[in-house]
């Protein structure tokens, strides 16, 4: 990428980032810090440590500084599930929320103050509040946040969830959504009426150059689903769903589920009793690398959730030319659009088998929805270009254009 014409000296701060090589949390945030280091900025990362991460890091203008909060094996407020549930699954992890709080604010001031920085750009709305940001509390360096659809999401549910958005928004100078959808409901409902862009979460540009493999006459129709085998995410429909198009064509296609949670049994035991072994797989819970392998390989990914926010899993699925069966929840109707895919509405089963049978009646046609999403999906979600527009917000808050001077 070409150097900015004044690269801006950025600061990141985040709950979540990878803790070694390979390790997918927070992988966005890192993926937008390394493609702005690449397009010249100098940017410094203030995460939490976590047991057996790299304290610091350096590579070229990326530094990452990981903060101590407290001993190590009681270090269990970030990262796993995230703040929230974590908070809820062990009591022992309320110790970490003051002392992260501590730590986190002092090495964000700390970063602002030996970088000079130009922006401080927050993840995450409880990051706002552990990082100690707000307005003019950080010698003028203005605030950006990114929403990337959990926090918003748990924000409207109002109550402490709310309070803790509404608080967090108070604080910043723009806002970031990764949906359209998100940043609709900002402004409708009142909550946001600042600097406002909708970016989504990206992809590599790797992911679009990887050839799909073509396809053997006759092979069963491939559908995967990804993610926790939970209720919301619909796995339970979605067995259903296959169960029916099995009945009604015998041996044409085969599921397979990569990932793990409290509904594997039953789903095992549901699929068992309903039909033989070998037409429906559970992979188990997959490193990222093996999970990308998983969609590649794919026909199509089918995600029939009841509530989602921006997922990353289709926008990977669509770089691969996999095309998307899903629920028309959240930002996924921006995703698949009118090229990538079938959308259907929640809990319904019919709906979702008929769109399964579909593209195993005409495999053509799913292959024809994969290969359009890709082009489309290459001009608007590959990091170097989110990157760009990234900075064009920061750009608006810390460089902002004089009004005209009226003679």
């Amino acid at each position: 990428m070409s150097s900015p014409a004044t690269p801006l000296r950025i600061v990141m701060a985040t709950t979540s980032y990878p803790r070694w090589e390979g390790d997918h949390a927070g992988h966005f945030v890192a993926s937008l810090a390394s493609s702005l280091a690449a397009d010249g900025h100098g940017v410094t990362v203030v995460a939490p440590h976590a047991p057996g991460a790299v304290p610091a890091q350096e590579t070229g203008g990326l530094r990452v500084r990981r903060v101590r909060y407290l001993p190590e094996s009681w270090e269990r407020l970030a990262y796993g599930s995230g703040i929230v549930p974590n908070l809820k699954r062990d009591p022992r992890a309320w110790v970490g929320v003051p002392a992260l709080r501590r730590a986190l604010s002092r090495e964000v001031r700390r970063a602002v103050r030996e970088t000079r920085a130009d922006v401080l750009h927050l993840h995450w709305a409880p990051t706002v509040l552990l990082a100690g940001a707000g307005k003019g509390e950080l010698s003028g360096v203005p605030t950006v946040l990114t929403l990337h659809g959990t926090d918003a999401a748990l924000g409207r549910r109002g109550g402490a969830f709310g309070r803790l958005l509404s608080a967090a928004l108070d604080r910043v100078d723009a806002v970031i959504a990764v949906s359209g959808e998100q940043a609709t409901h900002l402004r409708e409902s009142g909550a946001w009426d600042g600097v406002l862009e909708v970016i989504p979460s990206g992809v590599p540009p790797s992911l679009f150059e990887r050839p799909r493999k073509s396809r053997e006459e006759g092979a069963p129709f491939t559908f995967v689903f990804v993610g926790r085998l939970i209720e919301s995410k619909g796995v339970l429909d979605l067995l259903d769903a296959f169960l029916q198009l099995d009945a009604a064509r015998p041996d044409a296609a085969r599921l397979v589920f990569a990932g793990s949670g409290p509904l594997e049994a039953q789903l095992r035991e549901r699929a068992v009793a309903r039909r033989p072994a070998g037409k429906v797989r559970f992979a188990g819970h997959l490193p990222h690398g093996e999970t990308l392998d998983a969609i590649w390989g794919a026909d199509a990914l089918v995600l029939p959730s009841y509530g989602e926010g921006s997922p990353l899993v289709v926008t990977e699925a669509l770089a691969l030319g996999t095309p998307v069966i899903a629920t028309c929840v959240g930002a996924v109707p921006e995703l698949v659009g009118g090229d990538g895919g079938t959308l259907i509405q929640p809990a319904d089963v019919d709906a979702l088998a008929t769109a399964m049978g579909a593209w195993v009646a005409d495999p053509e046609s799913a292959r024809r929805a994969g290969a359009a999403a890709r082009v489309r999906v290459a001009r608007t979600h590959a990091w170097p270009i989110l990157a760009q527009r990234t900075a064009e917000v920061y750009e608006r808050v810390a460089r902002p254009t004089p009004p005209s001077q009226v003679d």
